[in-house]
């Protein structure tokens, strides 16, 4: 930093002490962040990288414009990490910066990997509304690690746009969208249904995954609900946990026509796609047309009348009166 810092450093929702510091006239600090899930919920996007969302804040109370907010992203690369970190200011427009440095790693997290594929096993970026879908989760079969998942959870785009998925045992909250996890080697694997919220075509999951030597207890679920509570993190070989995201873009499905039933279109059917621009220039196109009709028919009506008057003058006129 240019100046010496005063202040806080702090990951918002996150009351462990582990996930804040106080520093008093430091220009140079180190501020160690856990890459586990807790108790800092740190993200895990199961291809080596690492996110959180950390907080400078000048003053114990208020927030002013001198405060920043550093999105960190941590990607693991034989041993070293590259962290890269957007700032902005809490006042609008938004100002970002981005840092670049490096981190010299001791030790390397399981190799978790998480996607989403169709029921044959093709990795998917997108899928259309109600396909039946896996969600899988994996550690090496080779490895010494198991894996249970739980806590799962779908985002869209908006604040307020979230659906619990599985509990905390990691049985399904709504199992008619999203099925039981199923171990399968080392691989935990769910079905589900694609879904989307109103206003989101995109979105994202996101499950807390501990991970064991050896193997995880799983969870015995009937019907959604848990039948058994699985053991205490003291009573087995647990080790740890992250929380991992996938995205997936969600298409509406269509009719027997091709036509899709958002009017956002058709993957099958291109030539008949309506997108929303096309729908207000037809809206308008009509609506100009409809404003012409009337004042063409106000016209002819006008010249109508105008012409028959004429012709009644014409035969006034035209009449003699005998005295």
């Amino acid at each position: 930093m240019d100046k010496p810092f005063h202040g806080r450093l702090f990951i918002e929702g996150s009351p462990s002490p582990d996930c804040s510091a106080r520093f008093d006239g430091q220009k140079n600090f180190t501020w160690p962040v856990p890459l586990s899930a807790e108790p800092c919920g740190t993200v895990y996007d199961g291809n080596g990288e690492f996110a959180n969302t950390v907080t400078l804040q000048h003053h114990e109370v208020l927030v002013t414009k001198n405060d920043r907010r550093y999105r960190v992203n941590c990607k693991y690369d034989l041993g070293i990490i590259n962290v890269t970190s957007s700032a902005f200011t809490v006042m609008s427009p938004v100002q970002t910066s981005y840092i670049t440095s490096n981190i010299t790693l001791t030790s390397l997290p399981p190799n978790l990997t998480i996607g989403i594929t169709d029921l044959l096993g093709n990795q998917l970026q997108s899928a259309v509304l109600g396909d039946t879908l896996m969600f899988s989760i994996a550690v090496p079969e080779n490895g010494s690690y198991g894996i249970a998942a739980k806590n799962c959870y779908a985002f869209g785009a908006k604040e307020n746009e979230r659906m619990q998925l599985t509990d905390d045992t990691g049985c399904p909250v709504l199992p008619e969208f999203f099925r039981p996890f199923k171990l399968n080697g080392k691989t935990l694997q769910a079905e589900f249904d694609a879904f989307r919220f109103r206003n989101s075509y995109v979105i994202t999951y996101q499950c807390t995954v501990n991970y064991c030597l050896d193997s995880c207890p799983q969870p015995s679920c009937t019907d959604g609900n848990s039948t058994g509570q699985s053991r205490t993190k003291r009573e087995t070989n647990y080790i740890g946990t992250y929380n991992l995201r996938k995205q997936l873009q969600i298409e509406d499905s269509t009719d027997a026509t091709g036509i899709s039933t958002s009017g956002r279109g058709s993957r099958s059917s291109p030539d008949v796609c309506m997108t929303n621009s096309l729908m207000i220039t037809l809206a308008v196109f009509v609506a100009l047309f409809m404003i012409l009709s009337v004042v063409l028919l106000i016209v002819a009506i006008k010249l109508h009348r105008r012409q028959h008057r004429k012709m009644r003058c014409r035969t006034f006129s035209g009449t003699s009166v005998s005295p």
